[in-house]
């Protein structure tokens, strides 16, 4: 089970909702797919400044394994009698059960509308509100006890 901190899925899921129509349209069994799906999460990282993220960075390695395995098993399917380019939308994201493991961690919901963008929480933003509080409570703590 991957387990994730409420910023980290929060993160993973906006990757994820990012390139849901990408994800949709192209097989993650292919080796070139999960490279080019490497590179678009490794820039997503680099831009939000994560890379710090040990878990987030978990499913670099994940990927990275993926295309590993997809390379070694490159030839023991029939190639020509599957569609590798179009992949049918069902109740899950991919055709690939680990990224769908991830996707699953992150909480994006599949096939349904997604309102919860418009009501964001900025953390950084409550974490300055948080902290101006404490300020005032101790100034409201200290003239207390001066009187």
């Amino acid at each position: 089970m991957i387990s994730l901190t409420k910023g980290e899925s929060r993160y993973l899921r906006l990757f994820f909702e990012k390139n849901t129509e990408w994800i949709q349209n192209n097989s993650l069994l292919d080796e070139k797919n999960i490279n080019k799906l490497i590179d678009m999460y490794g820039e997503f990282l680099e831009e939000n400044h994560l890379t710090h993220s040990r878990s987030l960075l978990m499913f670099l390695v994940v990927m990275k394994q993926e295309a590993t395995k997809a390379r070694i098993n490159k030839h023991s399917i029939r190639v020509q009698s599957l569609n590798m380019n179009k992949i049918p939308l069902t109740a899950t994201l991919s055709n690939n059960q680990t990224v769908n493991m991830w996707i699953n961690a992150s909480n994006v919901q599949v096939g349904q509308k997604k309102d919860y963008l418009d009501d964001e929480i900025d953390f950084y933003e409550l974490d300055r509100i948080i902290m101006a509080r404490r300020e005032k409570m101790q100034v409201i703590k200290e003239k207390q006890k001066t009187k």
